[in-house]
């Protein structure tokens, strides 16, 4: 498979490059590259590494782990076992998929201390294993999360790791400076596509092999995809009622974000559904394994907005907007309307829900928590204040509203409503559109790719 260049590298070189008396794990959905990019690093940095793939381990290296006091020995039957010299100072050992054997994880702080070798661990459902195992978490350990690419790191797999468009994008974020029109075109264009194949690199490496068949070979590597995450829902999701509700949570989703209002209805699961019927644990499963973004609303935008929750209102979005087309496709068992209106332009479709859930997308990252707030009007019970996400920007609170057209000049009625309401909470208003960058009675308007930049 193709090898993509990643962000993650940056971090786990930090880690080499400076204190090293710890591990490092890399947590992320199954799908996002995880043991790819430790591969890599691995083979770029180290003499020589080891990895231990627990999803497919052998009872003989399983066994090590429970006999591991004389280290000397568990390091040359490592060595046997693999064929691989490891050097002290120069190698290091990599645990994939180390929930699979969460025994191993409990061995890294008397590994680490040890001091010979560096590790590395990869896995997913960090919550839900570790509950399951009832481990005690190590201590010499640090987490980084791996999410699916971005879109400047799609840029990077199509123009084959060229940062001089990037470097253009962020410049005139930052300047706030309208990009030429003809980039603008063709970044809206290598967008849409991203919106279509998504962040994950088989699924990437897919569109880009294919030529004239790409979006029906990554369509592929994406049913793929769901079908590794119904393996873990099998493996891990618990009883047979709690894996029901996963299943059933996750083929409302499509449905749920069509709708205009976009906030997930649980009564739609069933008539009588309710959160005492543990639908909580299925979203807690999904988002721990890293399948969704949740996106809470906040009462009233002010101070810290975690402790301005509304009650239950939410909006649960697919961590890859790639992974959100092949799903609608699977549910509703239609494989070529969202292609066919999104490479035409008509980014609204089923009233924009894959515009907003690329945004939730590229916010997730440095966001992690993502909040939105809504306000109806006591007269018409209709929402006369809407801002589809909010942001933290330089201490104070920054609305931001997605628009599936070239918004510029149209001004956002809402926003303007929110900052009056609540000026001195309100920052700046950001609307990410179609169109180009512009700045306007106080409102700053960003083409919809800048979204990962907020």
């Amino acid at each position: 498979m193709a090898v993509f260049k990643r962000k993650i590298m940056k971090e786990l070189q930090k880690w080499k490059d400076g204190r090293r008396d710890y591990a490092v794990i890399v947590l992320g959905a199954r799908g996002v590259g995880k043991t790819t990019a430790v591969t890599e690093f691995a083979k770029r940095n180290y003499d020589s590494y080891i990895l231990i793939d627990f999803s497919k381990q052998r009872e003989e290296v399983d066994q090590l782990f429970w006999d591991i006091w004389d280290k000397d020995a568990f390091y040359k039957k490592l060595e046997a076992i693999y064929d691989v010299k490891l050097v002290p100072g120069h190698s290091v050992i990599i645990f994939d998929e180390v929930q699979y054997f969460m025994r191993a994880r409990e061995c890294i702080d008397f590994l680490v201390k040890d001091g010979r070798y560096d590790f590395l661990e990869t896995s997913t459902l960090e919550h839900v294993s570790i509950a399951r195992d009832k481990i005690r978490l190590p201590g010499e350990e640090h987490s980084v999360d791996m999410y699916p690419m971005d879109f400047e790191e799609f840029l990077w797999a199509l123009y084959d790791n060229d940062d001089f468009i990037c470097e253009g994008i962020r410049t005139a974020y930052e300047s706030l400076v309208p990009l030429g029109s003809d980039l603008h075109s063709s970044l809206m264009d290598a967008f849409r596509i991203y919106m279509l194949v998504g962040g994950m690199p088989k699924a990437v490496a897919a569109y880009m092999s294919g030529a004239d068949e790409g979006f029906a070979l990554a369509e592929q590597a994406k049913q793929m995809i769901w079908g590794d995450h119904a393996e873990y829902l099998a493996r891990f999701g618990g009883t047979d009622e709690e894996k029901t509700m996963v299943q059933a949570v996750l083929k409302e989703i499509p449905g749920q974000l069509s709708d205009r209002d976009k906030t997930f209805d649980i009564t739609d699961l069933s008539p009588d559904a309710s959160w005492d019927d543990n639908y909580v644990g299925a979203f807690c499963w999904l988002d721990d394994a890293g399948i969704i973004n949740g996106c809470l609303q906040c009462a009233k935008p002010e101070g810290y907005l975690r402790s301005n929750l509304g009650e239950t209102s939410f909006k649960c979005y697919v961590a890859d907007t790639g992974l959100l087309v092949t799903l609608y496709n699977l549910v509703k068992k239609d494989t070529y309307t969202l292609y066919h209106e999104v490479l035409a332009g008509r980014l609204g479709v089923k009233e924009g829900m894959l515009l907003e859930n690329a945004v939730a997308q590229m916010l997730a990252p440095s966001r992690r928590d993502l909040y939105f707030y809504r306000h109806y009007d006591g007269v018409s019970k209709l929402a006369d204040i809407d801002a589809d996400f909010m942001v933290y920007e330089d201490h104070r609170i920054c609305p931001v509203d997605v628009r599936a057209v070239d918004a510029t000049g149209r001004g956002s009625a809402s926003l303007e409503r929110l900052k009056a309401r609540y000026e001195r909470y309100i920052g700046k208003g950001y609307v990410l559109h179609t169109g180009n960058v512009a700045v306007k009675d106080d409102i700053i308007y960003l083409p919809v790719y800048m979204a990962m930049y907020l």
